[in-house]
């Protein structure tokens, strides 16, 4: 949650529930600001007086939950991101839960991407079971607000295989049927694997051997993580 990552303008997470909202509107907010002011960064992420170069596609993606989503920061971000046509694109993480609240349980209306009709923001629901659809869908939302036209919603429909946090119980609210279920039926890449396996795109022996490289990265990143130095305080 607490990572921040200057050089990819990566902003991390907030402890509390829809509080990255209103900071991604100000970041879009501030893609205009630079164009509109003729400022840039320069290598050490610095404002110079240098304009930012002519195909300056830049965007803000903030991450939310179904559930956050019903907060009013939302509406507040909407009214804004719509009001000054801002570069932002609210990606909804739909997993059907607030936390461990069944979300309709506290939600009228569960369908974030129509939460943008009244400020003429559109938005798009995909299937998160889908690679291909979430891909194309995502391609589709970017390109709209890269061209100029505004903010949009993609929320993207999925189910969560674990509790909130490690210290959730298996059987958190009487779920673990259905995540019994959602493990075996439900997970995208187990899906995008067969997919395209059966479609001849790769063999099941270049998806080990990808498999293998990956898990090596992984492993080499974990240890240079383990043998860092702590951050200073």
């Amino acid at each position: 949650m607490h990572i921040f990552d200057k050089e990819t303008y990566f902003q991390g997470g907030w402890a509390l529930v829809a509080e990255q909202l209103p900071y991604a509107g100000g970041a879009a907010k501030s893609i205009l600001l630079d164009r509109a002011l003729g400022i840039s960064d320069d290598e050490n992420i610095e404002k110079q007086n240098v304009a930012p170069p002519a195909d300056d596609d830049r965007i803000s993606i903030v991450f939310c939950g179904e559930g956050g989503s019903q907060n009013g920061r939302m509406a507040e971000l909407l009214n804004s991101a719509a009001k000054d046509n801002l570069p932002l694109l609210m990606l909804v993480i739909d997993n059907g839960r607030a936390i461990n609240t069944f979300t309709p349980d506290i939600a009228t209306n569960s369908n974030v991407y129509e939460q943008g009709k009244h400020y003429g923001v559109p938005g798009l629901l995909v299937d998160g079971l889908n690679a291909g659809d979430v891909a194309k869908a995502g391609k589709a939302v970017i390109d709209y607000v890269r061209s100029g036209k505004g903010p949009a919603i993609l929320q993207v429909h999925t189910y969560r295989f674990n509790g909130h946090s490690p210290a959730d119980p298996e059987h958190e609210r009487g779920r673990k049927e259905e995540k019994m279920w959602a493990r075996a039926e439900q997970d995208p890449i187990k899906k995008f694997e067969a997919t395209y396996i059966e479609k001849g795109v790769f063999t099941a022996e270049e998806l080990k051997a990808a498999r293998k490289e990956v898990l090596a990265e992984v492993k080499a990143s974990v240890k240079f993580a383990d043998e860092s130095p702590m951050p200073p305080e």
